[in-house]
């Protein structure tokens, strides 16, 4: 009796580690097959894409936890859109751009502020046109990006981004609220780790 007592199916714990499945972005659940590419589907059901072409290999999101498309929102900013993605051995941080974040063009700065005061500036570039199949590399702007800043991204919350010109005009900075960092970290969890791990 006391051992059925003990054993017995217990509904909060199953719900706690449902929501441990939901909310651990690096917990690999299953691989797809698919032609010339493999899908990873993560723990919160975000799912990249290693794509195999004729120029060589790609990595993208086909949605995460957070956005149900390659890049991610803040729910208080709509001007600017996040993601991440490989093309070859080149690492990018993607970015769609609305309202006064449209006047950027390649050669202008975007630069996040972390929350133990590190910057990092990133200098902006038209994406690469045609490579792969998937419509999910597609983004206004990007900026290249190393090993060591994707796991800048991954391991620290950041608190402010700024954008300028090259000719050094400001185009406005914007504080960036505690859930948006969160899940902008959680998305670069998942994205190093199939880096990592996959690629």
């Amino acid at each position: 009796m006391f051992f059925s007592k003990l054993f017995k199916r217990n509904d909060t714990l199953d719900k706690n580690m449902e929501r441990h499945l939901l909310f651990a972005p690096n917990y690999l659940i299953t691989t797809e097959e698919l032609t010339r590419a493999k899908r990873y589907i993560f723990g919160g059901h975000s799912i990249l894409v290693i794509e195999e072409t004729s120029e060589g290999k790609g990595l993208y999101f086909v949605r995460s936890r957070t956005s149900k498309s390659n890049k991610f929102t803040p729910e208080t900013d709509n001007q600017i859109h996040i993601g991440f993605q490989s093309i070859k051995d080149q690492h990018y941080i993607i970015f769609g751009l609305r309202q006064e974040l449209t006047a950027l063009q390649p050669g202008d700065q975007i630069t996040f502020s972390f929350k133990n005061e590190e910057e990092l500036d990133l200098k902006l570039e038209l994406p690469s046109e045609n490579f792969g199949e998937s419509k999910k590399y597609a983004c206004n702007l990007r900026a290249q990006i190393s090993p060591e800043e994707v796991e800048l991204f991954k391991s620290r919350l950041v608190h402010s981004y700024s954008a300028k010109k090259s000719d050094g005009k400001e185009l406005g900075e914007s504080e960036l609220d505690k859930d948006f960092s969160r899940k902008l970290r959680e998305l670069s969890q998942t994205y190093a780790f199939c880096l990592r791990h996959y690629y």
